[in-house]
């Protein structure tokens, strides 16, 4: 067990402060990283750890709800995209019979998988595939659910026990097998079958005390899937305070795969299992930022691709290196299964 305090606001706790992971000293180097998400310039500071070596923020801004405006990417999907792909299914008429052989969902979900595809959303919720059971039953809670675009297709896709909270959550929902909170996982109670923190446990400042409570949480042969961005890795070498995944100041920390290990031990859970999915975004991304364009852009790779000033052979290359490093276990992102220790 450790104990360790934040820096909040101006002041730095202890000479210089200790790790949000694992709760060794910082190290002496300071690396400097601009926002740009939204591109404001703001800049911010991460040491790193010196046993571990995860980073993070010097000073965490004294709020950070400034931070998660309307416009935030985790926001900007809404029911609207959701709720018509039965209509979109039909003009489209693509399948996705990977996603069904994996899951055991019937063609006809499969199909409107297959209209997720059509509009790229696939991407962001295949690795969840391999964890979700294929029963209609199944409890689940999303922590850091965003506007809860991988809730709503869970739903889409049959499942009718879905929670999502978010503390930022712009519009809380109630409906059939679908409940939207806006709050913290703290507030939560019950039990559930998968726990879910897709990008979500780096933005937060507490994330011991967070993973003690999913270990409550979690059913007795229920699952937590964490989807996190990771050093060392090959892109945080190449592009330090440039590297797209460290994005100040929503990620207060960035976490080794050893320190989150360590971490989970710490909290009652065992690691199942832990597969590098780092993608394309560690490249672009990265370069985006050396050449001061901001994710929303109108010249990001995200917003126009033609207008973004890469070709197609350069992201090829991006996906094959990506492949590569996540081979050889220095992707710059994680999938890791965690159980309540038995």
């Amino acid at each position: 067990m450790f104990c360790f305090e934040l820096t909040v606001g101006n002041v730095m706790s202890g000479s210089r402060g200790k790790c949000i992971v694992c709760g060794s000293g910082l190290g002496p180097d300071r690396i400097t990283s601009k926002e740009m998400i939204f591109g404001t310039g703001e800049e911010f500071t991460y040491l790193q750890c010196e046993v571990c070596r995860s980073v993070q923020l010097e000073i965490i801004p004294d709020s950070l709800d400034r931070y998660y405006p309307e416009q935030y990417p985790a926001f900007r999907w809404n029911s609207f995209v959701v709720d018509r792909l039965g209509e979109l299914v039909f003009y489209h008429g693509l399948i996705d019979r990977s996603v069904a052989r994996t899951t055991g969902m019937s063609i006809s979900a499969a199909i409107q998988t297959g209209a997720i595809q059509a509009f790229r959303l696939i991407p962001r919720i295949r690795w969840l595939m391999g964890v979700l059971e294929p029963r209609p039953d199944l409890k689940v809670l999303d922590v850091g659910c965003g506007s809860g675009i991988h809730l709503r297709i869970l739903r889409l896709l049959g499942y009718r026990n879905l929670t999502g909270i978010d503390p930022f959550l712009r519009e809380p929902l109630r409906r059939a097998g679908l409940s939207l909170i806006r709050g913290s996982v703290h507030d939560m109670k019950g039990s559930y079958d998968l726990v879910l923190l897709n990008h979500s446990l780096e933005h937060m400042s507490d994330p011991k005390e967070v993973l003690e409570q999913v270990s409550r949480l979690l059913s007795d042969n229920g699952i937590c899937v964490v989807r996190i961005p990771v050093v060392p890795s090959y892109a945080w070498e190449k592009y330090r305070g440039s590297w797209s995944q460290l994005d100040p100041p929503r990620h207060i920390y960035v976490p080794s795969v050893d320190g989150l290990k360590r971490l989970a031990s710490e909290c009652g859970l065992d690691v199942v299992s832990t597969e590098f999915v780092s993608d394309d975004f560690q490249f672009w991304g990265s370069e985006q930022i050396v050449r001061g364009i901001h994710l929303l852009d109108e010249k990001s790779y995200s917003k126009n691709r033609r207008a973004s000033g890469f070709t197609r052979s350069q992201i090829r290359e991006f996906r094959a290196m990506s492949a590569r490093l996540n081979a050889e276990s220095r992707g710059d992102e994680v999938v890791i299964r965690m159980r309540r220790a038995r």
